[in-house]
């Protein structure tokens, strides 16, 4: 199961690279003009200060992309800690916000305002919403809509990954979260990526609940336990 979530995290690496390419690219392009404008108007205090600001301000967005797909993509230990399903999210975002954009996939985001806590590895659980996230955006290639929700009920926390997509065609429902399964061209996917979802959330005591209807869209329903203390609040959804 390790191998099979190394060989897709490095899956998904590949896929976010190009994101990071453009993350890296535009704030560095601001960096540089910011640059050669200072040198052509050397003796204006007010420009200088200005344009030193917007270096910083781009230098960190920079810092902040590389260290992002960097701590994706290094190898740990699994280590069991407090995990907020509601970050995980928001990072999930954050990291394949270029490929929304260009896909033209808008994102909704409806996440509780109760801790959605679980006890689980957070690098896994990020991967195990990237690999949800990427699969959505697969699914709304001519864009659409991504719904990301989170709910904590009845001491569970539950996480809904839903896109406005093709649907999963009744035959193959069943196949979905076997490894190597993929309906992708060669070359375009591993067939890891829900299979190492489903391994995930198992492994940390959950499941995994799909809801979905052909042309309309798929939806991901990730239950867990969550943790004590965390989850007082009302039934109702």
């Amino acid at each position: 199961r390790a191998q099979l979530a190394h060989t897709e995290k490095m899956a998904a690496v590949g896929t976010l690279a190009a994101g990071v390419a453009h993350e890296v690219n535009n704030p560095l392009a601001g960096v540089l003009a910011s640059i050669e404008n200072m040198r052509e108007n050397p003796d204006d205090e007010e420009m200088r200060d200005r344009y030193l600001e917007l270096i910083a301000d781009g230098l960190r967005r920079i810092e902040r992309t590389v260290a992002n797909l960097l701590n994706f993509a290094r190898p740990r230990e699994i280590r069991l800690e407090p995990t907020s399903v509601n970050h995980n999210l928001r990072h999930v975002v954050e990291l394949v916000g270029y490929q929304l954009r260009a896909a033209g996939v808008e994102v909704k985001l409806d996440l509780d305002p109760n801790p959605a806590v679980v006890e689980a590895d957070h690098f896994q659980m990020e991967q195990l919403f990237l690999n949800l996230v990427l699969n959505a955006l697969d699914a709304m290639r001519d864009g659409g809509k991504l719904y990301l929700r989170t709910r904590v009920r009845g001491g569970r926390v539950i996480a809904e990954v839903r896109d406005t997509g093709h649907g999963i065609p009744p035959e193959i429902r069943d196949r979905i979260f076997d490894p190597f399964f993929t309906t992708k061209d060669v070359g375009e996917g591993t067939g890891l990526g829900l299979a190492v979802s489903g391994s995930i959330v198992a492994a940390h005591g959950g499941h995994i609940e799909l809801e979905t209807a052909v042309g309309k869209g798929t939806t991901f329903r990730v239950i867990m336990a969550a943790m004590p203390g965390d989850w007082q609040d009302a039934e109702a959804s």
